[in-house]
């Protein structure tokens, strides 16, 4: 395990994805590149990203209980997914103490967030679907929605709000 790790490590600054220190601390990060991460992310990681940022927002501080009662799921899969997030880099979590979202965490979540705002926008101003399920579709939908196509709906929203 020790040799696929070192060699990620190697990988990724070769990609001038990231620059470590001596401790595997991320000292810069370029850019993040939408495939390494947003591809392997379940939709399900990427509601608990939403919504660990949406709380963050709102309360300052996330803690599993928090994020279990906004998401209606037990405590234990809260932390179970918790533990997935922080072995993928984009949370960090000490025990029993708050969740926090990493550099990564925080442009996964606010990628998943700006998708479903768009899509919500074109449900309801283009196709006059009523809020409550443009929103249930928007969250649905922003999880399988190809790059592609997003940018299409981008430009065409664009185009759209000129006309109006």
């Amino acid at each position: 395990m020790k040799v696929f790790i070192d060699n990620l490590f190697r990988w990724l600054e070769q990609k001038s994805l990231y620059v470590y220190n001596q401790r595997r601390e991320v000292i810069t990060c370029r850019f993040l590149r939408r495939d390494i991460l947003s591809d392997s992310l379940s939709a399900s990681l990427q509601d608990y990203l939403e919504s660990i940022y949406e709380l963050r927002e709102t309360l300052g501080v996330v803690r599993v209980t928090d994020l279990a009662q906004k998401l209606n799921l037990s405590k234990a899969s809260v932390s179970q997914a918790v533990s997935q997030l922080s072995e993928k880099g984009l949370v960090t979590q000490e025990l029993y103490g708050p969740i926090e979202l990493t550099l990564d965490g925080e442009i996964e979540a606010k990628k998943v967030i700006e998708t479903h705002q768009k899509i919500y926008l074109f449900l309801t101003e283009v196709l006059g679907v009523d809020q409550k399920t443009a929103d249930q579709d928007a969250c649905l939908i922003e999880h399988v929605v190809s790059e592609t196509t997003m940018e299409k709906l981008c430009e065409f929203m664009s185009e759209y709000t000129k006309e109006k």
